[in-house]
């Protein structure tokens, strides 16, 4: 009896919302004891704890006896025995039913369910009851069909969750916070316009006799022999260094050891032997060590100019720019890691502080949802770190989701507790997510998407609710008192 009643709840009116929607909010008034007339259904809702309501419907007798008659007629369709004397489907006497499939109780527990696929769900949509999971009956299945009787009014109580009702203790806007701010790194935006300027050098001839310099570029024709044990040469190194035209930048460190020390003060036109070890740690261990020697042929030198970053110098890189604009640019290149960890900082000090006002009771049902999905989550973090299919199976059990619900219940409440105070400031200030930036997200996730087994409501659901909530962050961030306290990159 019990299952049957309950699968009476797997209409759509009924399926949970999940966490992910809780932006998506419902408008609805305060719940309080109030009653409500469905044609002939009265239902009578009472706010309980925890964001759940009790609803006593009452069906009246005329719907009782419907509900009979109809169990009986779909009892004689649906019949797998013959009822002897009569055809299957033909209008069976009801005392010779009732003996046929075993007494009253079988069609009473038919009536019932029918009550509760018909007037139990329209009750309920009519309740102005903004359910959010499924809705579970009270009255114990035995009680039920002994109280049943055909013709005569019966009381079925039913509770289900509700989205919750959101309070703020003071105002959202004025929020006093303090912000912890990442310094921008200067050292690292010098060296990265040093970059950009070398990456534009500029390459001069010299004069004849001229003889090379750090700094300056050899044009080079080179060949690497490496060295046998007996101090004689053995075979050419083809694939290490060799090459006709080869351009060798005479700065420290650009090149093995000992490569451009013997070729600076040398002119164009000498052949040098500069003998060489590979350190030990070169990128291709079987190098390390071997010794070797490099015939270079010096063909040209060139001074390198390395440029200002002058007029020219930006409009070679974009007609329209200047190098104030260029120098703007790698400022926000190289700092923008500083900048959204100081925005992160932020919005989490402004989280922080919108939660310390915010009252409301979480519906049992997210918890569990959540929770739920935390724990897959994990299970699937689990499985790349090395575990097998089966290690992982064996620890999906009963106990260790509710060691894991436990730990994780206080984070659980925090986070669906911001989730509704964010979707509750969303429709104060009428914040919605533009459609096309939504589908451009989506696009761009799509196939992510697909890989985690998202499947594209469940996509849109996830990325409406960021977007929504990173547009509530920008919104109490313009309207907050935001002190910013400079502190060390390692802090």
């Amino acid at each position: 009896m019990a299952a049957i009643l309950f699968s009476a709840w797997n209409a759509q009116a009924f399926i949970p919302r999940l966490p992910a929607n809780l932006y998506q909010r419902q408008q609805h008034s305060k719940l309080s004891l109030y009653s409500t007339l469905s044609e002939n259904v009265q239902t009578t809702v009472e706010a309980r704890a925890n964001s759940s309501v009790a609803l006593f419907v009452t069906v009246p007798g005329t719907l009782t006896r419907k509900a009979y008659d109809q169990a009986c007629k779909r009892m004689i369709e649906e019949s797998k025995t013959s009822i002897p004397g009569f055809r299957k489907g033909q209008r069976v006497p009801e005392q010779v039913l009732l003996n046929a499939v075993g007494g009253p109780q079988v069609i009473i527990n038919e009536a019932l369910d029918i009550l509760c696929e018909d007037a139990l769900k329209k009750a309920i949509d009519e309740s102005d009851v903004k359910a959010v999971g499924q809705a579970s009956l009270v009255s114990h299945p035995e009680t039920l069909i002994a109280a049943f009787k055909p013709g005569e009014p019966i009381v079925m109580e039913l509770t289900v969750d509700v989205y919750p009702e959101v309070e703020f203790t003071g105002p959202y806007a004025g929020l006093k916070v303090q912000v912890d701010r990442i310094p921008l790194e200067n050292e690292k935006v010098k060296q990265a316009l040093e970059s950009l300027r070398k990456k534009r050098v500029r390459l001069v001839d010299t004069a004849p006799g001229y003889e090379g310099k750090l700094g300056d570029s050899a044009i080079v024709n080179m060949q690497a022999f490496q060295m046998l044990s007996d101090g004689t040469r053995g075979p050419e190194m083809r694939n290490i260094a060799a090459g006709e035209g080869v351009e060798v930048v005479l700065e420290e460190g650009r090149f093995l050891p000992g490569v451009v020390e013997g070729l600076v003060g040398k002119p164009a036109g000498c052949k040098v032997v500069i003998p060489v070890t590979f350190p030990e740690n070169i990128r291709d261990p079987q190098l390390a060590g071997i010794k070797a020697e490099f015939e270079v042929e010096i063909l040209e030198l060139k001074n390198r100019i390395v440029p200002e970053i002058d007029e020219q110098f930006a409009k070679e890189i974009r007609p329209d720019l200047t190098p104030e604009g260029i120098k703007q640019e790698v400022v926000d290149a190289v700092n923008a890691d500083a900048e959204e960890r100081t925005k992160m900082n932020r919005n989490k000090a402004l989280e922080e502080a919108l939660l310390a006002i915010t009252r409301a009771e979480i519906p049992e049902c997210w918890i569990v949802e959540e929770t739920r999905r935390k724990f897959a989550l994990m299970m699937q973090e689990v499985s790349t770190q090395g575990k097998s299919e089966e290690e992982v199976k064996k620890m999906i059990t009963k106990e260790n989701f509710e060691k894991y619900r436990e730990i994780a219940y206080p984070q659980t409440v925090k986070t669906l507790m911001l989730g509704v105070a964010t979707a509750k400031v969303a429709e104060d200030e009428g914040l919605q997510v533009d459609p096309l930036e939504l589908q451009d997200q989506i696009d761009l996730r799509k196939l992510e998407a697909e890989r985690q087994g998202l499947d594209e409501k469940a996509l849109r659901d996830q990325l409406e609710a960021k977007l929504l909530a990173d547009m509530v962050l920008d919104r109490l961030a313009d309207q907050a008192d935001v002190t910013y306290v400079d502190v060390s990159d390692d802090a």
